[in-house]
């Protein structure tokens, strides 16, 4: 199920998917993490940032969300993202995976 998360140091948005609702959006048959590159497992927790509008394996993912912890969310970047999230809300909902 998918969930939405914050970051605490400047409000920038995160989901936890899984495999399942990553492939039910992008239609890929295998997927990659936007990092490291290796192919996305079935069983593990992967990071989608609408700001940035990437997938990570978790371990990447958490690195990538604890390096925006120093970043500066300009008030343009606001509405992207609002809209963003605003629409993986929504696509989660349409999929029945959206733990809110």
């Amino acid at each position: 199920m998918a969930k939405l998360y914050k970051n605490k140091s400047n409000n920038i948005d995160y989901f936890i998917i899984n495999l399942h609702e990553l492939t039910e959006y992008n239609c890929l048959e295998k997927s990659i993490c936007d990092k490291c590159l290796k192919e996305l497992k079935k069983d593990e927790k992967i990071i989608l940032i609408p700001i940035l509008n990437e997938a990570y394996d978790y371990e990447c993912g958490k690195e990538k969300v604890n390096w925006l912890n120093n970043i500066q969310n300009h008030s343009t970047d606001y509405e992207i993202q609002r809209r963003r999230t605003e629409f993986y809300i929504r696509f989660f909902k349409h999929i029945n995976s959206w733990e809110g």
